[in-house]
C-alpha cells in the first residue's frame, strides 16, 4: 500500500498555517483509489501562504509537471475552479486535484488565492482557509482526472448545506 504525501506538518504548525488536517483513502465498487486531504487553517492572514501541493510534492522528492487550471461542474450550474498537476517519482506516478478556500471563497490558483488575501487584509477581515486535494495512483493522468472528478461530483452530492459550502465554497 503506498503512503499519502504529507505538507510540512511541523513547519506549517509553527507559522499557524494549518489547525486541522483530514486525509482519507476512498475505494470505489472499480477498486480505484482516492485519497483525499483537507488542511484547515484559523487564519489566512497576508503574511501566509498555504503550503500548495506543488511544493509539498517537490519537497518529498517528486517531479511535479503539467500543473494547469481546471473546472469541475458541479450540480446546478456551479462551476468549482480547480488547479491539477501530475507528481511523479519511480514507481509512483499521482495525478493530483485540489482547490483553495478563503472564508466561502474559492480561489482557483496560487494567484487569485493571493488577490483575495490582499483584498481581504484590506479589508481587516482575516478569514479562514482550506486546502483540499484529492489525489489517485495512475499512470494516465487523464484517467486519474476523470475519476477525481467522479470522487468530487460524489462527495458534492453527499454533502449538504454548511458541510457542502465549507468544503465547497458557495454563498452563504
Amino acid at each position: 500500500a503506498s503512503g499519502m504525501v504529507r505538507p510540512a506538518f511541523d513547519v506549517a504548525r509553527r507559522f499557524q498555517m494549518y489547525d486541522q488536517v483530514l486525509e482519507r483513502i476512498y475505494v470505489d465498487d472499480a477498486g480505484h483509489r482516492v485519497m483525499l486531504s483537507a488542511a484547515y487553517g484559523r487564519l489566512q492572514s497576508v503574511g501566509l501562504q498555504m503550503h500548495r501541493p506543488e511544493v509539498c510534492y517537490r519537497a518529498g522528492g517528486f517531479v511535479v509537471g503539467d500543473v494547469h487550471d481546471g473546472v469541475v461542474a458541479l450540480q446546478g450550474g456551479r462551476r468549482l475552479p480547480v488547479t491539477r498537476l501530475v507528481a511523479q517519482m519511480p514507481g509512483r506516478h499521482e495525478p493530483v486535484t485540489y482547490w483553495q478556500l478563503l472564508g466561502q471563497e474559492v480561489a482557483g490558483d496560487a494567484t487569485g488565492f493571493r488577490l483575495q488575501q490582499l483584498r481581504l487584509g484590506l479589508q481587516k477581515a482575516l478569514p479562514d482557509g482550506m486546502l483540499v486535494r484529492v489525489s489517485t495512483l495512475d499512470a494516465d493522468a487523464r484517467q486519474g482526472w476523470a475519476i477525481q472528478q467522479a470522487f468530487i461530483l460524489d462527495l458534492s452530492a453527499a454533502l449538504s448545506g454548511p458541510a457542502k459550502q465549507r468544503v465547497l465554497g458557495g454563498p452563504a
